[in-house]
């Protein structure tokens, strides 16, 4: 094109407009790319560019003049061209590339933090080892001034080794352990089941006695290195058959113990109202969800989610997400939609201290000597309308896409059980005074498109993890449908903790009463049947 000098001078990127003889969209984005050497375009700009640069061609030659007509035409045929396969294919590239380089950045940076803890781990061991041999030179030394004989030094070296190995365990069972020291083992792990509910009433109690009695003898024989990664050890009962000793040793046990459960603990997925549906299929079955109109405020975040999750099954390497990208793209729409609607909650997302579990840590210390912080839950969910704002639920994401292995999968599901059993013995001692026997925490694993709902209870002096429900989310266009199912869930999880949250207020609402009449009763030394026994704590090491 010949474009005068005025015209040049106000071009943002004059080379392209001099040297094509007919302009487009798809040619000036090939022309940025290359002029960029293949950085990251940004979409918005990249078009507004374009546009800026017609518009100033335009106000710079009169109508009659050839450039005039070509610049007109491009600027007519601009938004056909944006919605054209061309111009997506080109921008579905871009995020490629984009996703491509964000990895070898991610690499990188991995290489360099492995080439790190390698450099550290070097130094430490060879500090160890001149700590060592200065401590064996100085016991030569004071043999032999008081005489005695130089063959003792492999005595004296061998008790030296050992007392160092003796005293570096100790420490590590007091601070905090490597992960690679309590792996649990993957055969001892099973497919997770849900639990059902239900059946014929029993009159009997179970054998609590005999129950604790086995869980004791199987912790007396556990080794100090699998501690971590038995939920028995803390006293908690996995009910889904994830943790296959558990099911071993009580599977005598647990079909009886289920009948005495909280009946609170069931869970039923809730449905759609005829409307409700009907408008869901048409989101889903929509080739395009703005051409759906919302009218209801519901509709109106139907709409929202919907579009979400399209937006995430169909983005580039969707099934390569790590695990804080598959939280915001995947579960947080999803929580938003439900759980977060209730304004008397505040749905905390990323990673946050757990404050009842540091409650736990830090009681009956000195924290100025030393204060230890509590989980880091991925999500926890807090009531804010009653002075000491419990938290009442908690998620977990374990790992990205594609699935984690299934030890992460394991830890992060008794890692759940454990904030929840905090939870419990939290809000327990802010309750004093009144039963809560029938108090349930609720909580939620996501293992790669899985979600799972949990429920833990305390009963018969032993904390109950279950398994209750499970959903999938979708993966592409062809399965989302599955956003139906996952949204019910979740809208069922929220009716679970306004439930739990309701036995809050009933409970602090009892004790207040108790505080204020001085009619307040120590609930610890009435006699108790043995399912109502309260469990004793156990104090985990990291």
């Amino acid at each position: 094109m010949k474009i005068g000098r005025a015209c040049q001078e106000a071009l943002k990127h004059e080379a392209y407009w001099i040297g094509t003889p007919e302009a487009t969209l798809e040619s000036f984005l090939r022309y940025r790319r290359n002029a960029s050497r293949n950085a990251e375009l940004l979409k918005d700009l990249e078009h507004s560019n374009y546009m800026t640069d017609l518009l100033t061609i335009l106000d710079h030659h009169p109508e009659s003049s050839k450039i005039h007509k070509v610049a007109s035409k491009a600027y007519k045929a601009f938004p056909t061209e944006c919605r054209s396969l061309a111009i997506s294919a080109f921008w579905s590239r871009q995020s490629e590339m984009s996703s491509l380089r964000e990895d070898v950045v991610l690499e990188k940076q991995r290489q360099k933090v492995a080439e790190l803890r390698g450099t550290t781990e070097m130094i430490i061991t060879g500090n160890e080892r001149l700590k060592t041999s200065a401590i064996v030179a100085q016991r030569r030394h004071i043999a032999i001034i008081d005489g005695t004989s130089e063959r003792d030094d492999g005595g004296h070296v061998a008790t030296l080794n050992e007392e160092i190995r003796q005293s570096k365990a100790e420490e590590e069972l007091v601070d905090e352990v490597t992960e690679e020291a309590y792996q649990v083992d993957v055969n001892d792990l099973h497919e997770a089941r849900i639990v059902e509910f239900g059946g014929e009433e029993l009159s009997t109690d179970v054998e609590w006695d005999t129950v604790l009695e086995k869980v004791e003898l199987y912790r007396s024989r556990l080794a100090k290195t699998w501690c971590l990664c038995d939920p028995l050890y803390y006293l908690l009962v996995d009910h889904s058959g994830f943790h296959g000793p558990t099911s071993d040793l009580l599977k005598d046990y647990l079909p009886h113990i289920r009948h005495f459960l909280p009946k609170e603990m069931c869970f039923t997925v809730p449905t759609f109202s005829e409307e409700e549906a009907d408008f869901f299929d048409l989101l889903i079955m929509a080739d395009d969800v703005d051409d759906i109109v919302a009218v209801t405020s519901e509709q109106k975040r139907a709409k929202k989610l919907v579009s979400k999750m399209i937006e995430s099954v169909i983005m580039p390497m969707r099934n390569y997400l790590s695990e804080v990208e598959h939280m915001m793209r995947n579960v947080v729409p999803l929580m938003d939609a439900t759980v977060a609607l209730d304004k008397r909650c505040w749905v905390r997302y990323g990673e946050k201290s757990l404050e009842a579990t540091a409650a736990r840590r830090n009681k009956g210390s000195d924290p100025n000597k030393r204060a230890r912080v509590g989980y880091k839950v991925d999500t926890a969910i807090e009531y804010q309308e009653l002075d000491w704002a419990p938290v009442i639920g908690c998620v977990e994401i374990s790992g990205g896409l594609p699935r984690c292995s299934r030890s992460k999968e394991w830890d992060d599901t008794l890692k759940l059980g454990l904030e929840l059993r905090d939870l419990w013995v939290f809000t327990e001692g802010q309750l004093v005074g009144v039963d809560t026997t029938h108090l349930v925490f609720w909580g939620l694993t996501v293992v790669a498109r899985t979600i799972r709902i949990y429920a833990l209870a305390a009963l018969g002096g032993l904390f109950h993890l279950v398994l209750v429900h499970e959903a999938s989310l979708p993966s592409s266009r062809e399965d989302l449908i599955n956003v139906e199912l996952a949204y019910l869930t979740l809208m069922g999880f929220k009716e679970k903790l306004e439930a739990t949250i309701k036995e809050l207020c009933n409970l602090n609402r009892k004790r207040v009463v108790l505080m204020a009449r001085g009619k307040r009763k120590d609930m610890s030394g009435s006699p108790k049947r043995g399912s109502a026994k309260k469990p004793k704590i156990i104090f985990d090491i990291s």
